[in-house]
């Protein structure tokens, strides 16, 4: 499979496994507001947003795991992989176990941080215990997933999510409708969580027979060569989570619990068009580090040119859609909930604000997985450290002086800054490119296009009645947006990139034929 190809094919993997999140979250959320009220589902976007730094207790060795498969798999080194996972497999497993010990001990600190009430309170013990055995557990198979990775599998490793994430919802849904509360909310989320594991460890093992019966042996070396990287990985980890999953943290430490689901409900669309961009541009990892080895420099360009200029104009639609449909969406998606004028009232001018930002991080996304393919962590490391630092002070010192959007604000200054005046030079310099002519070429093109797709959404949206119920809204609304992108997208290309296109689907089109052919009946 071309190179092109297989991006394609694990970029569309990624987004089929996010379409469905996306999905269930939709379906969910008002059921859940419904069944548990507000306070209680505020707590659980609390959780949700302090379980995430569990994830930061393994050192750094998550993503130094991963990365260290992935090359041993690019340079087909099996003998080597087995070596590693003799020592991954029992080190994780020790860090598995060490978060659902630390959650033991530093629940109680909670009810001092957030005003809860007690009724919700007595439930704080079970949720967080549950939560953390789901996180240890993944963190305990993470070396098969990373195998996944290794192998560019990231259509068996959504697939995998996918699956989860639909036992986990049914679970959610039934648990809700029986009288179910929060408790149930995190069983059903942990046991989506083991599923999703399990899955991946079967696969990984069926995919790459070589690594079956791997005796669990602690290398000394290659956990001192682990463990010298994972302060990197560390502080990278750290600081995306400060950057993009501190904000339901701040407002609840400035406002209370009952605050938080107006801003993190604005905030979770902004995260998903983030996730959006991680996940497209998270599978370029192995694909870099193949062509930096190669020596293939400008193959290299082009890749980073082309998959920012895409990831930049994707978060321009996203943007876009959700300024201008973001108040009837909410006026249908909540509808008879009573409570929810303030959420709806809101939340389109904060989603704005955080949107804003993730146009930034798309503009720096593709540039992070050169870093890590150009094995720059420690570079990388520095300048999210420093991004991080940036976005606390802006987001709490905004936050008391403006509020909610002050907190937005916050967030979204730093963004803006560290994109264009340090990530983006710091890219032109690892590809010996100069840098106005790297920016106007991931730019430009976004920039007109957007203008444009702005332009035709909003005279739309001014002739268009009240959407009655959801079959006109998707038809209207998301109708006319993917009509309107259909049309104005090819302002996107260069001429060499729409060729280059028109082979790709050509090509697909040609095996998709060559494939059922089998089932064409012979002429007598």
């Amino acid at each position: 499979m071309g190179l092109l190809a297989t991006i394609t094919r694990n970029v569309l993997s990624s987004w089929m496994g996010f379409g469905v999140q996306v999905l269930s979250t939709l379906l969910l959320t008002p059921i859940i507001i419904e069944k548990v009220g507000l306070e209680a589902y505020g707590l659980w976007l609390f959780l949700g947003s302090a379980v995430g730094y569990y994830g930061l207790i393994d050192i750094g060795l998550r993503a130094g795991i991963t990365q260290s498969i992935t090359r041993q798999i690019t340079n087909k080194e099996v003998s080597g992989l087995r070596e590693k996972l003799s020592t991954y497999n029992p080190i994780m497993a020790l860090v598995g176990v060490g978060v659902v010990v630390l959650a033991t001990s530093a629940w109680q600190l909670i009810p001092h941080l957030v005003k809860i009430s007690p009724n919700e309170l007595k439930n704080l013990t079970t949720v967080v215990l549950i939560q953390s055995f789901g996180i240890g557990f993944g963190i305990a198979m993470l070396p098969y997933a990373a195998i996944l990775v290794g192998l560019e599998r990231y259509d068996i490793s959504e697939g995998c999510a996918v699956f989860s994430k639909i036992a986990s919802s049914l679970m959610i849904y039934i648990g809700l409708s029986l009288g179910g509360g929060i408790v149930t909310l995190a069983i059903a989320y942990t046991t989506g969580s083991v599923i999703d594991s399990l899955l991946r460890f079967t696969f990984a093992r069926t995919l790459l027979p070589e690594i079956k019966k791997v005796a669990w042996s602690i290398n000394g070396k290659e956990t001192s060569a682990l463990v010298r990287n994972s302060y990197l990985n560390t502080v990278v980890l750290l600081s995306r989570q400060v950057i993009h999953f501190s904000s339901s943290i701040i407002v609840g430490f400035l406002f209370g619990a009952a605050s938080i689901p107006l801003y993190s409900i604005a905030g979770s669309f902004v995260e998903y068009a983030t996730k959006i961009i991680m996940l497209s541009t998270r599978v370029l990892y192995p694909t870099m580090v193949a062509l930096d080895k190669k020596g293939s420099e400008s193959q290299l360009l082009q890749l980073y040119k082309l998959s920012t200029k895409l990831a930049v104009a994707s978060s321009v639609v996203i943007l876009i859609v959700g300024a201008v449909w973001m108040k009837r969406f909410l006026t249908l998606w909540f509808a008879g909930i009573e409570g929810t004028d303030e959420i709806i009232k809101g939340t389109p001018s904060l989603f704005i604000i955080l949107g804003s930002s993730t146009v930034a991080i798309a503009a720096q996304r593709c540039g992070s997985q050169l870093l890590l393919a150009k094995d720059a962590v420690s570079v990388l490391a520095k300048l999210m450290a420093l991004e991080a630092i940036a976005t606390l002070i802006f987001s709490i010192g905004l936050g008391y002086l403006a509020g909610l959007k002050g907190v937005a604000i916050g967030t979204l200054i730093p963004c803006i800054l560290f994109s264009f005046l340090v990530y983006i030079p710091k890219h032109a310099e690892l590809l010996n490119t100069n840098l106005s002519s790297l920016l106007s070429s991931v730019l430009i093109r976004p920039f007109i296009f957007g203008i444009a797709y702005l332009i035709t959404l909003k005279t739309f949206e001014i002739y268009l009645d009240e959407f009655g119920n959801w079959a006109s809204f998707l038809f209207k609304a998301g109708g006319l947006s993917f009509f309107s992108f259909a049309i104005l997208s090819p302002i996107l290309f260069t001429p060499l990139e729409k060729d280059s296109l028109y082979k790709l689907i050509t090509s697909a089109f040609k095996k998709l034929s060559a494939s059922t052919r089998w089932i064409r009946l012979p002429r007598k």
